[in-house]
């Protein structure tokens, strides 16, 4: 069977349509069919399967409702172009031709049903499950502590995560060795990271070791050793921003400046990492709420520290190194913060001046 698929955006950086269009499009080319996929915009890695044919259709962004009529003439355009005789024509698009159409709220909402309660969905079991799962780790048993066992001397990158999540009721964004860097008492024991399965990280060797590797790598492309890897874009927003600031085109991107509302529960210009909308009109921060109670402890401590750390990086003074150093949630014994700050100033002595 050969079928068309015709949507505007055949990329997983979208949202759910877009992933349960993926999940489709692979489960039948998995059953033999061919695919004909009609889009403006695809995941390059996410297409590649040889019964998978791309084509490519142009849509006017803006105004909106132009969009949808120059998608809807394009793409047909497209598809009588290819002068082929579609089985089927797939499409989740407002257009004017095709057979099956777009997969709207009544098939949406039942997929989400069908997944239960969200506390079902982010249960620690469904974590290690899917971990299993993906690892191809077998346990007879599938309750929590066998899972727990299989994977007793491994990271997981969003253990922590789902742990908190049935603790307090909230989901944290972030992987777990990320997620420490708020709540120090999870990364001050090494007994207590293996216990929950976070990845350490910083100044070890291996961040060392993988810039000497990095290093060895673009030498040998320049010395002819290794082909020019294929060029790919990052997870960086830096070059979608500077698109968005110079041509106008909008872009979401998540960024950190200062507070002005957007996190509602936290000083005024403090630093926060919220999502923004960029445009021609500049880097506009989205109203995010509050941080919540649980967490907000924590955050007011780090605030703290960062403020007496830059206040000491300003003024100088041996004591509001100190100062800064003690109200560090990371150092928990305040005892040894005055000999911290000596080490700390002993080792960079000729780039603090000021002390």
């Amino acid at each position: 069977m050969h079928i068309a698929f015709v949507s505007r955006y055949l990329t997983v950086r979208r949202g759910g349509h877009e992933r349960y269009l993926k999940r489709l499009i692979k489960g039948l080319l998995d059953r033999g069919c061919k695919i004909t996929a009609f889009s403006s915009d695809f995941d390059a890695d996410l297409y590649k399967e040889k019964r998978l044919e791309r084509v490519k259709v142009r849509c006017c962004r803006f105004p909106q409702w132009f969009r949808y009529l120059s998608f809807n003439r394009n793409a047909r355009r497209a598809v009588e172009e290819k002068k082929e005789a579609f089985d089927v024509i797939f499409t989740t698009e407002y257009v004017t031709f095709g057979d099956v159409y777009r997969a709207g709220a009544g098939l949406a909402k039942a997929e989400i049903d069908s997944y239960g309660t969200l506390s079902d969905r982010l249960s620690l079991k469904k974590y290690l499950q899917w971990e299993a799962d993906k690892k191809d780790i077998y346990t007879e048993d599938s309750s929590l502590d066998k899972l727990e066992e299989a994977f007793s001397e491994e990271v997981l990158n969003y253990y922590l995560n789902f742990e908190l999540f049935e603790r307090f009721g909230v989901f944290p964004v972030g992987s777990s060795c990320h997620l420490v860097e708020n709540l120090p008492y999870y990364a001050n024991d090494l007994e207590i990271l293996n216990k929950h399965h976070i990845r350490r990280k910083g100044v070890l060797p291996r961040r060392r070791d993988l810039k000497a590797r990095k290093k060895r790598k673009v030498m040998d492309v320049i010395e002819g050793e290794r082909d020019l890897p294929e060029l790919t874009p990052s997870k960086e927003s830096f070059a979608k921003i500077v698109e968005s600031l110079h041509t106008g085109k909008p872009s979401r991107a998540v960024v950190a400046m200062s507070n002005e509302g957007q996190i509602s529960n936290l000083p005024q210009d403090v630093v926060v990492e919220t999502w923004a909308e960029v445009s021609r009109n500049g880097i506009n921060p989205v109203y995010s709420g509050s941080v919540p109670f649980p967490f907000l402890g924590y955050m007011q401590l780090i605030i703290g520290e960062q403020e007496a750390s830059v206040e000491a990086g300003i003024k100088g003074g041996f004591q509001r190194v100190v100062e800064a150093m003690a109200l560090s949630p990371m150092v928990q014994n305040k005892d040894c913060a005055e000999e911290l700050a000596e080490r700390m100033l002993s080792e960079q002595e000729d780039l603090l001046p000021q002390f």
